[in-house]
């Protein structure tokens, strides 16, 4: 309805998306198309309706320019109605809407969507009819190109949708157009009174028109200036919008490189779990001809048993037989005495018989040679037809094995192709486990010539202490003196400074750690201040454990024996309980003396 509105009151054909009559090289006719590109009033690009071919715009085959010519005769012989007296004339309920498959008939009324409602003036050959539509235009269109029953009877129209086109397409009553009149006269009025306003306001407009005519001028400035300013906008968004389609082109790009690694790696997935499948079923193969092999054994040794008892049993029968068949043969004998009696008197009445059995045969082998013949041609032509089929089926095989070669060989290509990429991954790991292996075993000759390096190093200090251990005078009893409940030693102030302060503190910490190697035994008394000093300067050379218990075993060989062992003699409650321990340690528990 709006397009048969547009196209009769003022609609724009010729716009983008607009319609238009043009010829269709698909469908090979002239049918109804969609604009979709136009210059000026020039058509460029257009979709058919029809079909959806979308091509370069054709003028119409069958408009009257294009139409075969007629001769002066033959046109004045077609009487033909124009188009208001033939709606008006021709049977409505017969009116269906246009399709190419419909298919037309002469008088009858077509709804098209373009050109409206019209009738069929002539149907031409070649699936083509001559319509007329409304100010008498003659449109020649393409019909029953259907295929189905349903496409060549057509869209039925309704007859009162029919009655509101033909309403628009005859236009108005004649009670419609003396209302038309009457708002005219009314308007001419309006129009004379509208005239006297104007002469009255034409005064006022020329004084008002030098004001409008500065403030166009000043609107005109602000809309430059506005003009300008939304320029720069746009330049400015049309930058933004390049910079976001660049990045949502980069991004694009990476979804879609990630979403081929995907694909790669769902395919290699599937390719292995294929590889897995045709192990699992070579193996599935292979147990299944075992268990077909141990049944056939099975089977053959049921067999055998089988005929050794059937072997068995059929002497048994034959022993049974014969005794059977030596009896029949007596009864037999006596059975053929009574028998030639019998066939002396039936030999006449069988010569009568045969006599008669021979001419009945001899009609019958005719009968039959004639039935061999039909046969033989018969089973000739099958024979034919066999032969032909055979020859068929052997061309197809042929070519199912050729592709099947082509299959294998390709097949055979990926193998070889897999099976180097294999060796060359594994002569890769080859070398890198080599190098590793290699970069392990200097690593191991590096560490191992660093340790005898340090061994020999901690050696030599050994050496150096044990020579300063031997060399220290023997240490004298040094007297204690009670204190409250603790035993205090006496330090004489020429302990502090030796005269050799650094092989008196080696010394002294060899001494200490070797005591702590051993198992429980009584301390020697000596000054705790040189023992603290001495371990803290071996503690902060930085030896190791494994250097000090060496140390420790070559000097207790040469350390000095202390002429003191004597227990303790200490009052009070650490009585008895400080047997053979020094005064430092004792200080350090601190089970004892005034300052607990």
């Amino acid at each position: 309805m709006d397009q048969i509105f547009e196209s009769h009151f003022g609609g724009n054909q010729n716009s983008n998306g607009g319609e238009a009559d043009g010829y269709c090289p698909k469908c090979r006719a002239d049918t109804s198309h969609i604009i979709l590109e136009s210059y000026g009033e020039e058509m460029r690009r257009v979709q058919c309706a029809v079909c959806g071919d979308v091509h370069a715009y054709k003028k119409p085959r069958g408009t009257d320019d294009d139409a075969e010519p007629v001769t002066v005769s033959r046109r004045r012989a077609l009487k033909k109605l124009g188009w208001r007296q033939g709606v008006e004339a021709y049977d409505r309920g017969r009116a269906i809407r246009y399709s190419p498959k419909a298919r037309l008939e002469i008088h009858q009324l077509v709804v098209h969507p373009s050109f409206g409602v019209g009738f069929v003036s002539e149907v031409l050959g070649d699936n083509k009819a001559e319509l007329t539509f409304r100010d008498d235009v003659v449109r020649v269109l393409v019909h029953e190109r259907g295929t189905t029953g349903d496409d060549l009877d057509g869209e039925a129209i309704e007859l009162g949708e029919l009655a509101s086109l033909l309403k628009l397409e005859l236009g108005p009553s004649p009670e419609e157009l003396a209302a038309e009149r009457e708002k005219r006269q009314a308007a001419e009025a309006a129009e004379k009174k509208r005239a006297d306003e104007e002469r009255k306001a034409k005064i006022e407009a020329e004084r008002a028109a030098v004001e409008a005519k500065r403030e166009a001028e000043r609107q005109a400035r602000e809309a430059e200036r506005e003009r300008k300013r939304q320029e720069r906008e746009d330049a400015k968004r049309a930058k933004e919008a390049e910079r976001e389609r660049e990045r949502l082109e980069k991004e694009t790009a990476r979804e879609a490189a990630r979403i081929a690694r995907e694909a790669e790696r769902q395919h290699k997935q599937h390719q292995r779990e294929q590889q897995a499948a045709e192990r699992q079923l070579e193996q599935d193969r292979k147990r299944d001809e075992r268990e077909a092999e141990r049944v056939r054994k099975l089977e053959e040794r049921a067999r055998a048993k089988i005929e050794r008892q059937e072997h068995i049993d059929a002497e048994r029968d034959g022993r049974l037989q014969a005794k059977e068949i030596e009896r029949k043969n007596r009864e037999a004998e006596r059975e053929r005495e009574r028998e030639l009696k019998q066939q002396e008197r039936a030999s006449e009445q069988d010569r009568k018989e045969r006599a008669r059995d021979e001419l009945k045969t001899q009609k019958e082998e005719e009968r039959e040679k004639l039935q061999r013949e039909r046969d033989r041609d018969k089973a000739t032509k099958l024979k034919e037809q066999e032969k032909a089929k055979k020859e068929r089926e052997r061309e197809r095989a042929k070519a199912s094995r050729l592709k099947e070669q082509e299959k294998a060989k390709k097949d055979h290509e990926r193998e070889k192709a897999q099976k180097e990429l294999v060796k060359a991954k594994a002569k890769a790991d080859a070398a890198k486990a080599k190098a590793k292996t290699d970069a392990a075993r200097a690593k191991t000759k590096a560490n191992a010539a660093r340790t005898k390096a340090k061994a020999k190093a901690d050696a030599a200090k050994a050496k150096v202490k044990a020579d300063a251990a031997k060399a220290k005078p023997k240490p004298k009893a040094k007297p204690r003196t009670r204190v409250g409940s603790r035993v205090k030693p006496t330090v004489k102030k020429s302990a502090k400074k030796p005269s050799k302060p650094s092989a008196a503190k080696a010394a002294a910490s060899a001494s200490d750690k070797a005591d702590a190697g051993r198992p429980k035994r009584k301390t020697k008394t000596k000054d705790p201040r040189s023992n603290v000093a001495a371990t803290g300067k071996s503690t902060a050379k930085g030896q190791t454990k494994s250097t000090a218990k060496g140390q420790t075993k070559s000097a207790a060989k040469n350390r000095p024996k202390s002429p003191s062992k004597g227990k303790g003699k200490g009052k009070g409650k650490g009585k008895g309980k400080d047997k053979g321990k020094t005064p430092a340690v004792k200080k350090k528990t601190g089970k004892s003396g005034p300052n607990r």
